[in-house]
């Protein structure tokens, strides 16, 4: 039998989608993941786009389907013109838009990288 989104709910989670279609009215059968992924499949049909939704909820790897949401953070600006839009945002007093020492010294050693590399580019291409 070839894997279905209904086969893997009904094999990994049995009870679950048992009980599931039971409280949609699926009263009367076994409790074989064979049949109740044939419900799954009849429920699907009927219900469409509902039904796939209320599936994300009972499937074994529902945590998958859930995306993860970052909170917003309050927009910081320190331009003249903004006090207006930021006025509910907490004051960041002192405090610019700065490099860290660890990325600049980055961006110097990867700066010196790139004109090592060019330079050599060069003299092959002189020697040929």
């Amino acid at each position: 039998m070839k894997q279905t989104l209904y086969t893997t709910i009904a094999d990994r989670n049995p009870r679950e989608a048992f009980n599931f279609l039971a409280e949609k009215g699926y009263n009367k059968m076994k409790k074989d993941p064979q049949v109740i992924a044939v419900a799954l499949a009849d429920y699907v049909t009927k219900n469409q786009e509902t039904a796939l939704a209320e599936l994300a909820k009972i499937h074994p790897d529902k945590e998958l389907f859930q995306p993860e949401v970052q909170p917003l953070q309050p927009i910081l600006s320190n331009c003249d013109g903004c006090e207006k839009l930021n006025a509910d945002a907490p004051k960041q007093e002192g405090k610019k838009f700065a490099l860290s020492e660890n990325n600049i010294n980055i961006m110097i050693v990867s700066g010196a990288l790139i004109f090592t590399l060019t330079a050599i580019v060069i003299l092959i291409r002189k020697t040929r």
